[in-house]
Order: C-alpha cells, then sequence, then structure tokens
C-alpha cells in the first residue's frame, strides 16, 4: 500500500483531491487525550493504555462506566465492545473478551460537571467511540491525502515556438488520519481554500 493505492477521489475546480490507504503507521489513539483508560491482556500483543497484570484497579465503587472489549483475530486483528466470542466467530475459536475500558466517577465530574445517569450516557458513547478508532488502528486502517494540479511546464527558451504542456505536481501532501471520511473532510478544505484563491486572484 502507499500513495498509489487510493481509497477515493474527488475534484474541486483545477485540483484533484485523492485519499490514499497509508503505509505509514500513525501515533496510536491510545497516545491522545482520551476520557476512557482501556486495560487488556494478550499472549501476543500489547494493547491499550496499561495491561492488566500490571494495573491499580480503582474499585468498583470508583467506577461510573465499564465495558467489556474483545478481540477477533483472523486475517488480522480488530477490538470490539463487548465479551466473550465475536458474532462472526459463535465458536469464539479467533475472539474472545481481551479487556476493559472504564471512566471513573472522578473522571466524569471533571469532563461533564456532576456524575449524573445523563453524562454517563455521554460517557459510554465516547468510550464507544475510543474503542471503534482504537480498532481501526490496529487493523491498519491508515489514511493520507494529496491534492494535484495540472501546471504548465516552462518553456525550454524565450521564443520557443515548442507546444504549450503541463504536468501534474502535488501540491500538498499529509498523512496519518485514521478515517477515510476524515482525510477527505480535510482535503477537501484545502483544495476548496486553493480553488478560492485562483478565484480572488482571476
Amino acid at each position: 500500500m502507499g500513495m498509489n493505492d487510493i481509497a477515493a477521489e474527488k475534484q474541486v475546480g483545477k485540483y484533484r483531491v485523492i485519499v490514499f490507504h497509508d503505509d505509514h503507521q500513525p501515533e496510536s489513539p491510545r497516545e491522545w487525550e482520551n476520557l476512557g483508560t482501556m486495560v487488556c491482556q494478550h499472549r501476543n500483543y500489547l494493547l491499550g493504555d496499561a495491561q492488566a497484570d500490571k494495573w491499580t484497579d480503582p474499585g468498583p465503587e470508583n467506577m461510573a462506566v465499564v465495558l467489556p472489549l474483545g478481540l477477533i483475530d483472523h486475517s488480522g486483528i480488530a477490538m470490539y465492545v463487548g465479551g466473550g466470542a465475536h458474532p462472526h466467530d459463535p465458536g469464539g475459536w479467533d475472539s474472545g473478551t481481551v479487556g476493559i475500558i472504564y471512566v471513573t466517577i472522578e473522571d466524569v465530574v471533571k469532563e461533564y460537571g456532576a456524575d449524573t445517569p445523563e453524562n454517563r450516557e455521554t460517557a459510554e458513547a465516547v468510550l464507544r467511540n475510543e474503542v471503534e478508532v482504537y480498532s481501526r488502528f490496529i487493523e491498519g486502517q491508515w489514511y493520507g491525502w494529496r491534492i494535484e494540479a495540472e501546471v504548465p511546464v516552462p518553456k525550454c527558451c524565450d521564443g520557443c515556438t515548442c507546444p504549450t504542456t503541463t504536468t501534474t505536481d502535488n501540491i500538498e501532501i499529509v498523512s496519518g488520519y485514521l478515517s477515510e471520511d476524515e482525510a477527505m473532510e480535510a482535503a477537501m478544505d484545502e483544495a476548496t481554500y486553493y480553488a478560492k484563491k485562483d478565484a480572488g486572484a482571476a
């Protein structure tokens, strides 16, 4: 995979927007400022924020939300919310519980101002999204984008009568996205900026 492995493309004026499968691993989402703490244990992989055998349990009385985590390991790995076997592997041959993700009452109060059922529900949605994003990371679903444009080739000499030609030039290249949609949105914003700049200069 790489910049030639195109996932999606669009056109904005003279600019071609391309989202590609990136072969450069981005930063793990668990390095971000996350609400949840992900604790895992697996014989083959180091996953999440902490390993269960080295983790200090804050105690159930301090937990606001706790979600079990499963891992399926078949032609690649993917994480999901839920303990036990994956629905696509009911026998549990290639899947099973791998850990938990949780948020403490203290962190709910710090983030939302109070520990209420509504805020716990909001926190749970955030934790589920964190698992989805982390799963894309460990699955290798990484994306980058580039913007191309046709630019004229300089004449070979003054007074040259050679026909005018153009070449494709990479205007901008960015990598490190864990979502095709997010990569496309960022690329389209940038291409739209270039197109508006061109229109203003015309």
